[in-house]
């Protein structure tokens, strides 16, 4: 995540909402993925570079966003927060603050889909869109996070860092973070639109990941109902092998993740520009991520980037670069979507997406 300036000068964060230096309101823009300083202009509207704009409800009223949205737009809610289908039920201890880590992470993770210009349609505008749900645990059921039909369901305690580490350490991931769910999951949700809907590159998958038309239960039960988890070569993680599906969503969270961080190098100036071939992208990835590694190591703390490439690997994480380059051939430009609409609402107990 680069940073962004104010018009004072000052270096802004992508979560900012005010400048420390010149007290200015800020609100992130996404027509140019930009955090701006906001001029008041009265009756609830702001403007920016001569244009009015209003803050996301959730913004305004739960302190939750920072998005913002044309004045025009006769909408509740920003672009992000129209793909919520299912909120936590407020009324529940803890469940604001882990609410608010949610949509950080979504909204982290939306930006980075921007940057590759992949479309962001929300279910109610089309079948095939997207759609998040924040669901709690309750007497009736246990929310899995996971995927189906286009929405992606978190559990809420997947907020909690304790909760967060506890599972960790009890499925063997040497790496799990809120944002890593977000980037997985979007993955199964691009699998469908990406790589399924087209015949030859899902020939192509199968013959990198393999046939994901293996049963997916028996392929999750043979996982987790063994007492030493291997970790093949030819995937990114342990959980990458129980099935092809698992092995491109794992990938894929890692593509992302890759992206997001030579990014952030990039604008820290700890390396040269990004280069734009594969190959150049991820030698420098390489490099960085040592660096990164040895840095954690200097402060006492464990590989914050556990993970060594094989050539397998690398060759999946460039048949993604390339499939995004042949359908997607507009990523470095600012994304152009059209956003979607539907107010969130709060569930207190949800069903579970099936």
């Amino acid at each position: 995540m680069r940073r962004f300036t104010c018009q004072c000068g000052n270096t802004l964060y992508f979560e900012n909402t005010q400048c420390l230096e010149c007290g200015a309101t800020l609100g992130f823009v996404p027509e140019d993925r930009r955090v701006r300083a906001l001029e008041p202009a009265g009756q609830d509207l702001w403007m920016v570079d001569g244009r009015y704009y209003r803050k996301c409800l959730h913004y305004a009223r739960d302190g939750v966003c920072n998005w913002m949205m044309p004045a025009e737009d006769g909408h509740s809610f920003c672009q992000a927060c129209r793909l919520n289908e299912v909120i936590p039920d407020l009324t529940q201890p803890d469940n604001f603050r882990h609410w608010g880590l949610l949509e950080s992470a979504k909204r982290t993770l939306l930006f980075g889909l921007m940057r590759l210009d992949l479309p962001l349609t929300s279910r109610r505008e089309h079948p095939g869109g997207l759609g998040f749900a924040f669901m709690e645990d309750d007497d009736n059921q246990q929310v899995l996070t996971g995927h189906a039909g286009g929405l992606i369901t978190i559990n809420v305690r997947e907020a909690d860092d304790a909760y967060r580490e506890a599972m960790r350490k009890r499925l063997g991931e040497p790496y799990r973070t809120l944002l890593g769910h977000f980037r997985h999951e979007s993955g199964h949700f691009y699998w469908e639109h990406l790589v399924a809907a087209h015949a030859d590159e899902l020939d192509a998958f199968r013959a990198l990941f393999g046939d994901e038309r293996e049963d997916y239960a028996s392929a999750l039960a043979r996982h987790y109902s063994a007492s030493f988890i291997p970790w093949p070569h030819d995937v990114i993680t342990a959980y990458a092998a129980a099935h092809p599906w698992e092995d491109w969503a794992e990938t894929w969270a890692h593509y992302l993740l890759i992206n997001d961080t030579l990014e952030t190098a990039e604008d820290l100036g700890i390396q040269t520009e990004a280069p734009q071939d594969f190959d150049g992208m991820l030698a420098q990835w390489r490099k960085l991520s040592t660096t990164i590694n040895a840095l954690g190591g200097s402060l006492g703390m464990p590989s914050l980037y556990p993970f060594v490439f094989s050539e397998a690997v690398a060759a999946k994480l460039r048949f993604i670069h390339a499939l995004l380059e042949r359908q997607v051939p507009s990523a470095t430009r600012p994304a152009t979507t059209a956003p979607s609409d539907a107010p969130s609402r709060t569930a207190a107990n949800p069903r579970k997406p099936v």
